[in-house]
């Protein structure tokens, strides 16, 4: 029963921030099809995909406060792994898709001033760099766990 409970709480916490990523990259999306100006349509494209980057750390961080307490607890290890999906699947939506969108229609409506598009290239490193945190962290707490077993004084 507790093993159910701790999921649960789990994954709620994890569909409902799953939610609000996908309201946030909603209205990203389609502020770019908004009746107003271009030059307006791309400053409240970057406002609100910053409140999509802002919500998708937000998130990752609980899920890996959540993730910890779970492990210490209980030994689950596979929320580490949901975390870490979550941010990186949503990071990339962010910086590869959404970023590659917006450098689209800055080219369309002679918004762009010459520049390259990196935010991909970035994007796949902070993905990565997220999964790693997540991983490193179970393995971290894994090895806490496993020498604070063996070591002598907590065998007294």
């Amino acid at each position: 029963m507790q093993k159910i409970k701790s999921h649960t709480i789990f994954f709620g916490l994890a569909f409902t921030g799953i939610l609000v990523l996908f309201i946030f990259i909603f209205l990203t999306k389609h502020q770019l099809s908004a009746d107003t100006s271009a030059k307006v349509n791309v400053e409240l494209f970057y406002h609100n995909q910053h409140n999509l980057t802002t919500a998708n750390a937000i998130l990752f961080v609980i899920l890996l406060f959540v993730a910890n307490f779970m492990f210490i607890r209980s030994r689950y290890w596979d929320t580490f792994i949901w975390t870490g999906i979550t941010f990186s699947a949503f990071t990339l939506t962010d910086w590869w898709w959404l970023s590659e969108m917006v450098f689209q229609y800055k080219i369309i409506n002679n918004l762009s001033e010459g520049e390259s598009n990196r935010d991909p290239i970035i994007g796949v490193l902070i993905a990565m760099m997220g999964l790693a945190i997540a991983i490193g962290n179970y393995y971290l707490l894994k090895r806490i766990f496993k020498e604070g077993k063996s070591h002598p004084i907590a065998n007294k």
